[in-house]
């Protein structure tokens, strides 16, 4: 959703010639008490700033509207056509391709159907998608490093990603937010109580059963749904046994990322896969630092969830979420896919970034399989769904989160100096 920081894009309601001084105000402007569904659903999305108009991003910052907010605003404005009932249609769909609802409404495991009312509310509406959008714009505000994608952006970034925005945002929209929704519910039970994730298991690794997964992954994603159960197993085997060992994931979560920029390596995506290595390198686990506050793994002291302390925690998450919406850019649907990393379960991490590993782990672990029984054509979302993906807007991520590995890079080895560093600068020290 939010790559569209494309919002540096055009009015489409406006003339082609929209003067700087004529933009209108901002639909994200408005409260979201103001936000009123309309009767008949819009061929087109209302607003996106111009391309063209000199000064109008200036203009726009003047009303206080930050590439965040416009980027909700597209995406709410898109909602407001859509019904209460179409609401929770959408989210049964998806529930349904991820196989935790059958045809008949019936729910997949007992688990799941006692939780029917926070998974899929009967009273759920448009307007809880508008206030979930709210509060992805206000977490993604939060992540300096992705703020800094945004502002960055120019015409050129995103004005190809624009037009698939113009042309089919006010009908992809609104499913991929009830995506979010689907995918936001099941994260947060899951994290709330273990037994959650054991039955969503249990369930996708019987819909699985016949599926020649190899066939319908490629092979990093197969490699990715294997390296991601290791995981789920372990955080099921630590809540069974009570404990959790220090260094969970230490070695594991390495690899995923090493995974990932060896993919972005051979997509050309080189800037980005070099982000990678300072997330690789600064590993949760090990001995306590309390300069970084990098240290063992542990229970939260107040949920179910298992905390991970890498060096910096906060920063380490705020320029992880960046590097990999940057990485899953390349993907054709990646609105769908980025909602992973969007979700408040996930982004709002700003308070206890120790759990965000945690969370956005049991957030991919779902997210892989609506994608895998998508392939499978049980469901209506595929890589086929739609086609956004455009290299300007993946390289400009690349060169951003460079930019910011080298920033976070920096400041772990200012408070704690890695043996390397400290040979270098005990060797420039020589000659100085």
């Amino acid at each position: 959703m939010p790559s569209i920081a494309a919002a540096h894009a055009h009015n489409v309601s406006a003339s082609p010639n929209l003067q700087p001084t004529t933009l209108p105000t901002p639909a994200t402007a408005q409260p979201i008490d103001s936000f009123q569904p309309s009767s008949a659903r819009a061929s087109s999305v209302p607003f996106l700033p111009s391309l063209d108009a000199p000064g109008a991003m200036g203009i726009l910052r003047g009303f206080g509207v930050t590439p965040e907010k416009m980027i909700g605003g597209v995406v709410k404005a898109t909602l407001r056509d859509v019904s209460d009932a179409q609401t929770k249609a959408m989210m049964t769909a998806h529930l349904q391709q991820m196989k935790l609802i059958d045809a008949d409404g019936k729910w997949a495991h007992p688990k799941l159907a006692a939780l029917a009312p926070v998974l899929l509310p009967e009273n759920v509406s448009t307007r809880d998608m508008v206030k979930l959008v709210d509060a992805m714009v206000e977490n993604a505000a939060e992540n300096p490093y992705l703020s800094q994608v945004l502002a960055s952006a120019d015409r050129g970034d995103v004005s190809k990603l624009y037009k698939h925005v113009r042309r089919e945002g006010a009908k992809e929209f609104p499913n991929v937010v009830a995506y979010a929704m689907v995918l936001q519910n099941l994260t947060k039970a899951m994290h709330e109580d273990y037994t959650v994730l054991e039955a969503c298991q249990k369930v996708w690794i019987k819909g699985r059963e016949g599926m020649v997964v190899a066939k319908l992954f490629g092979i990093f994603e197969l490699v990715k749904l294997k390296s991601v159960e290791y995981p789920m197993n372990e955080f099921l085997r630590a809540h069974r046994e009570g404990k959790v060992e220090p260094n969970m994931l230490r070695t594991m979560l390495s690899v995923n990322i090493l995974e990932a920029m060896a993919l972005d390596a051979k997509l050309g995506n080189w800037d980005n896969a070099a982000a990678g290595w300072a997330l690789a390198k600064h590993r949760a686990g090990g001995a306590e630092d309390a300069a970084t506050g990098a240290g063992p793994a542990r229970f939260a002291s107040d949920s179910d969830a298992i905390e991970f302390n890498m060096p910096l925690t906060k920063e380490w998450a705020d320029l992880y979420s960046t590097w990999n919406m940057g990485f899953v850019s390349h993907y054709s649907y990646f609105p769908y896919v980025m909602a992973k990393l969007l979700i408040p379960e996930v982004s709002d991490y700003q308070d206890k970034p120790n759990e965000y590993i945690y969370d956005r782990a049991l957030a991919l672990y779902a997210h892989l399989h609506f994608s895998l029984f998508g392939r499978s054509g049980h469901g209506e979302v595929s890589v086929n769904s739609m086609n956004w993906a455009t290299d300007e807007l993946t390289d400009h991520f690349g060169e951003v989160n460079r930019a910011s590995a080298n920033d976070y890079d920096a400041k772990v080895n200012e408070l704690s100096p890695s043996l390397m560093r400290r040979m270098v600068d005990g060797f420039k020290g020589l000659f100085s």
